[in-house]
């Protein structure tokens, strides 16, 4: 066994430590104050800087303000001209002769205000009247909001704009033209040059790169002296800004084109934020991405508009002297800690002979060496700190001992594969854990090439090692490894060069994880994800059909009301009565197929009320009875013997069933005849029955293979689709589905060539006592004449021009005068136009649809106070509560009902008595 004896170790000496103790000492404090002092010159700099940037600001504004102030008198001196007044006045023949004279007063004042152009005169109704260029008169400018703001009797000042005529920046300066009594006649238009704001901004300089420029509202720059940043936001402009800005045309347009210029951002989203929320002059430091550093700006707010005047500053500038200080303070340190490095070596000579015994001892130990404590019997034999130190230092041996050993505890138990190789990838350690997950002992382990024997994908293993060698360290790094019997898991892999004392490589090592539990769920998560896109694409798909198929459904059954209300032909209501059934017949059927989605999500409402069996075989029978009696063949209907006495069940749904498979039996059956019964068991419960209805036809029969079949969405019987071509596959389908919702069964049997019978069991139906009986009150018969409103004029907007048609002719019945429109766009027009007292707008429409037109009129001040009714035929995914949240204030779905729109129109018009 090899003693160690003495030998120097390479650690830190005593001397560097005490050198550092004396650097720290003699440091810290100067450090401390020197470090107070840079930051307290820094915020006086600070300070003092946003000061001068807000002093600077403010007269800027007080500049522009003054120059709009100056311009807005000018023009309404031009206003109060009596000429004007006296033009105003007079007729469109007497004006003719003093247009040359008011062309002459523009011209004279074109002179003395060269910043000026286009000086005009409009009418009350917004119509130019004169003005030197002839090309705008007669153009109507009364959307224009300046126009509104001086009809009111106020001047007004637009923000900066792009002229359609000039297509240079400029500012809209108007003034309401009053006679001395105070009629306002019209007003006057001053078109201001945006060069002397721009030349105001231009001659803002603060020290070299400080410059001034001016925003609006929005956070727009409107005057910058790089003219390449006009029109640029400092941040994200709110998507209703957008929406305003496409449809005035503020910033111009894009070159070459007729879209409206959108601000590009330049970035400053936490300026713009400040800037927006405060409402008094103040500074900000914000970080430039344009130039990569942190500037400083003062701002302050104009008074004629709701402008800002911004004056950046780079911090840079200002904080130079600074840099300068810093720089001194540092090379003083650096000279405190030369003299404190000189003096700590100086003082360590004589104490640092024990310290470097004992780190001598420790390197030994940390190469594999046997301890000797006699080796500092010297040190541990005294009573001072020193010695304290040596006792300590055999004591932590024992604890390193102690310590490698529960290190080796922690590598067998681990759940993780530890392994090392050498450069050759052979492993050379490998924890036991290594056989519960790849089924190798240590000892097979142990010799083998790591690369060869644990990759499943040669592509992996090429893209492992490759990482390995270019970077030293691969960090989870998941691949498919290979048990010992084949088989295959999924692995996180963590591995990394070790080197030598000489820095070069000497190994591997790393850690084998097991993640196929983690990888299984996340490949569960990707496939519910697709489930749920391909949810959403179905019902996209159910929102159209429903609207496109309700659509020409509306007209149908809209008609058969109005006809139900002119015929007194007995003859000719039964015909419509059936019309009228089969319609809503129809309408259930479609209903039940946009539902289907319902049910398969567990979220259908069934309601159940007490319902006679045999009026429901009865309406059956009159749906089907024309189609099988043409053909040819029977149709029976077998009821229980108290076939009156009703049940608890949900009508719609029971008849849906019925509707699709009698609607099977006879498509399908060619002879014989088909048969619709029901059959009542009694239970232990009195009240309660078990119910089966049976559907029996002598068709051609369904194939033994094809019956666990039929009951799939999509799914046709082989060959009696190309007898019969057409189906979606879905009646079975919804049969199955509404009868299993229900808590019943469906099944059939079938014989080839003979027929099929399907059978619709329900297990404790709850039977209608005679006490509920006397409960149950009969609906109210139709009310066939229309209740009388007072007349008021209601605009239908819809597409389709047989819609407009059937609900004007509703509309006139009901005493209403009605006006038309094909698309949200013409709506628009005729509702600002000629107001409505109402309006029933169809939500999708070409051109515009009824959403976006019933926005934009809420939001117009002529038009919001309007009340306007959803009409529609996507009942998926759209809802009342949906039609409100989108500004409608009723809502109508198609088909339309009489009893519907009666109780739709008392919201919003008076009843009279007829």
């Amino acid at each position: 066994m090899e003693i160690v004896t003495k030998n120097r170790g390479k650690g830190l000496s005593f001397g560097t430590k005490l050198a550092i103790v004396f650097l720290f000492i003699a440091i810290l404090p100067m450090s401390i104050v020197s470090y107070y002092s840079l930051v307290n010159c820094r915020q006086e700099l600070g300070k003092f800087a946003g000061s001068e940037l807000i002093s600077l600001s403010r007269a800027t504004a007080y500049s522009i303000d003054q120059l709009l102030l100056e311009n807005q008198r000018n023009s309404a001196t031009l206003a109060g001209f009596p000429l004007a007044i006296q033009f105003l006045s007079r007729s469109v023949q007497d004006r003719e002769a003093l247009i040359p004279r008011i062309h002459q007063e523009f011209e004279n004042y074109l002179e003395h205000h060269p910043d000026w152009n286009t000086p005009g005169f409009m009418d009350a109704k917004g119509i130019i009247q004169v003005v030197l260029d002839k090309n705008l008169v007669g153009e109507d400018r009364s959307y224009r909001n300046y126009f509104h703001a001086s009809m009111n009797g106020s001047p007004f000042i637009s923000d900066i704009l792009l002229g359609r005529v000039t297509r240079k920046p400029g500012i809209f300066l108007t003034h309401p033209v009053k006679t001395k009594q105070g009629k306002i006649l019209g007003i006057n238009v001053v078109w201001l040059k945006a060069d002397p704001i721009w030349d105001i901004i231009d001659h803002v300089k603060v020290g070299k790169k400080g410059i001034g420029y001016l925003i609006d509202h929005e956070g727009v720059i409107i005057a910058h002296p790089h003219r390449e940043l006009l029109y640029h936001s400092l941040g994200d402009l709110h998507p209703d800004v957008v929406s305003t800005i496409s449809s005035t045309f503020c910033y111009g347009t894009v070159q070459g084109t007729t879209a409206p210029y959108l601000p590009e951002r330049l970035g400053m989203e936490s300026l713009a934020a400040h800037i927006a929320v405060s409402q008094d002059p103040d500074t900000f430091r914000y970080f430039s991405p344009r130039d990569h550093q942190y500037h400083v700006v003062g701002y302050f707010p104009l008074e004629k508009k709701a402008w800002t005047v911004v004056v950046d500053l780079p911090e840079s500038q200002f904080l130079a002297p600074l840099k300068r200080l810093e720089k001194i303070t540092y090379m003083s340190i650096g000279a405190v800690v030369i003299i404190s490095i000189l003096i700590s070596f100086f003082l360590s000579r004589n104490f640092s002979r024990p310290i470097r015994s004992l780190t001598t001892a420790a390197a030994g130990i940390k190469s594999g060496r046997m301890f000797d404590p006699d080796t500092i019997a010297d040190i541990t034999s005294g009573k001072d700190e020193i010695a304290c130190l040596g006792r300590a230092f055999s004591s932590m041996v024992q604890s390193l001992q102690q310590s490698e050993e529960k290190y080796r505890i922690l590598v067998e138990n681990s759940p993780d594969i530890i392994y090392r190789t050498d450069l050759d990838g052979i492993i050379t350690f490998i924890s036991s854990s290594v056989y519960r997950l790849s089924g190798y002992a240590v000892s097979e382990a142990i010799g083998m090439k790591i690369t060869d024997s644990a990759f499943f994908n040669l592509e992996e293993k090429a893209l492992f090692l490759y990482q390995l060698q270019q970077t030293d360290l691969v960090n989870d790094f998941e691949a498919q490894l290979k048990r010992k019997d084949g088989t295959v898991w999924w692995a996180s892999i963590n591995s990394y060069f070790t080197m030598d004392k000489d820095g070069k490589r000497s190994g591997v090592e790393g850690i084998v994880r097991d993640i196929t539990e983690r990888r299984e769920k996340e490949h569960a998560q990707r496939e519910w994800k697709a489930a749920q896109a391909a949810n959403h694409a179905k019902s996209v798909f159910l929102a159209t059909m429903s609207h496109e198929i309700r659509t020409p459904l509306n007209v149908l059954l809209g008609f058969i009301e109005l006809l139900s209300v002119d015929l007194k032909n007995p003859r000719q209501e039964r015909y419509l009565d059936a019309m009228k059934l089969a319609g809503k017949s129809l309408l259930t059927l479609i209903n039940d197929i946009l539902d289907i989605s319902k049910i398969e999500a567990g979220k259908m409402g069934f309601i159940y009320a007490p319902v006679n069996l045999d009026s429901v075989f009865a309406e059956i029978e009159s749906i089907f009875n024309e189609k099988i009696s043409g053909k040819g063949i029977g149709f029976e209907v077998d009821l229980p013997e108290d076939p009156s006495s009703p049940l608890m069940l949900d009508k719609a749904r029971i008849r849906q069933i019925l509707l699709n498979l009698v609607g099977n039996a006879a498509k399908f059956t060619e002879k014989g005849r088909i048969k619709l019964s029901a059959q009542q068991q009694p239970t232990q419960d009195p009240d309660r029955i078990d119910l089966t209805i049976r559907v029996e036809d002598t068709g051609p029969g369904i194939e033994k293979n094809a019956l666990d079949s039929i009951f799939e969405s999509f799914k046709q019987v082989d060959g009696t689709i190309n007898r019969h071509p057409g189906g979606t596959g879905l009646g079975l389908a919804i049969c199955k589905k509404l009868t299993e919702a229900m808590n019943g069964q469906i099944r059939v049997t079938s014989q080839t060539g003979l027929g099929s019978t399907f059978f619709v069991c329900f297990k404790d139906v709850q039977r209608v006592s005679d006490s509920i009986k006397k409960k149950i009150i009969a609906e109210p018969a139709d009310n066939r004449c229309p209740s009388c409103f007072e007349k008021k004029k209601i605009l239908v907007v819809d597409d389709i021009e047989s819609n407009r048609f059937m609900i004007r002719e509703l509309l006139i019945r009901f005493n209403q005068d009605v006006v038309e429109a094909g698309n949200g766009q013409e709506a628009l027009m005729m509702a600002k136009e000629n107001p409505p007292d109402l309006i029933i707008m169809d939500t999708r429409m070409p051109v515009m649809d009824g959403d976006q037109a019933t926005r934009l009129l809420k939001l117009d001040a002529h038009t919001k106070h309007i009340p306007i009714i959803a009409f529609t035929g996507d009942v998926v995914s759209r809802t009342r509560t949906g039609g409100v949240k989108k500004g409608y204030d009723g809502y109508l779905t198609k088909p339309i009902k009489v009893q519907d729109l009666t109780d739709e129109l008392s919201k919003y018009i008076k009843r009279v008595n007829s």
